[in-house]
């Protein structure tokens, strides 16, 4: 059954830009009787990091899947600076995301054709990103180092160096949205620290979304969105969200237990 609910107005933006932005109305996106995405408005500025946290099932992966287009709003819009894009052709959105998921797919070739693709090999490039995602002492320890083949299922590699992998790839392929979807889930702490802090000092241009479960260094983004039961229920920084006492205090507060 789907549900619509009135769009909420939305006020222009003022911000003369041309790098993206992304604004919903009222966003309805529901299953038969279960509400995947309820009454949500958000935006999200150009060169903003944000943080989406919430317990499992409260709404985050909807929501990457509405900006990624996999499945449209019945009710509301998605724009891109000013530029309503649930219309445009969902083959488009990889030329404006990058996306790693926390499995990562690696492809039975060497570790610099995973991160490269079909991009031109730029060495300083290359080389700034793979010191960003800590992979420096790992290729170097390798026999053929960056030539080093990824046997099939990348058996000859570990969870996390797949992932760092998977990061460095998407900051290769260089879209000016960068979305970490659980994608540090398989990190140690240290390396988990070092890679998303070097991404956000070394890409403060880019507009970072970043789902996770792990709470540590939620401290560093300049917003966070916290889900539960489809909906956003709280949002801001992380001082102001661990002072209001609320549902994100509450999941921090277990994390640090944990």
């Amino acid at each position: 059954m789907l549900r619509h609910i009135k769009d909420i107005p939305q006020q222009e933006d003022s911000t003369n830009t041309t790098s993206p932005s992304l604004r919903s109305g009222h966003w309805v996106w529901s299953k038969t009787d279960e509400k995947l995405l309820d009454k949500v408005n958000l935006k999200i500025n150009s060169g903003e990091s944000i943080a989406i946290a919430g317990p499992s099932g409260s709404g985050k992966s909807s929501l990457l899947d509405s900006l990624l287009l996999v499945t449209k709003p019945t009710s509301g819009e998605i724009t891109l600076d000013k530029l309503n894009y649930t219309n445009i052709d969902p083959r488009q959105i990889s030329s404006l995301f990058s996306v790693v998921p926390q499995s990562v797919q690696l492809f039975n070739t060497t570790i610099e054709d995973n991160i490269i693709l079909d991009k031109e090999r730029d060495e300083t490039k290359l080389q700034k990103i793979i010191e960003i995602c800590n992979l420096s002492e790992f290729i170097k320890n390798l026999p053929n180092r960056l030539q080093t083949l990824i046997q099939e299922d990348s058996v000859n590699i570990s969870g996390g160096e797949r992932q760092r992998i998977g990061i460095a790839r998407a900051l290769y392929q260089d879209q000016q949205i960068l979305i970490l979807d659980e994608a540090s889930a398989a990190l140690d702490p240290a390396n988990e620290k070092h890679v998303i802090t070097e991404i956000l000092k070394h890409f403060q241009d880019k507009t970072i979304i970043y789902v996770t479960h792990k709470y540590a260094l939620l401290n560093k983004f300049d917003n966070i969105l916290v889900f539960n039961e489809a909906k956003i229920i709280e949002q801001g920084s992380f001082h102001k969200l661990v002072e209001k006492k609320g549902l994100f205090n509450g999941l921090y507060q277990d994390s640090l237990i944990k």
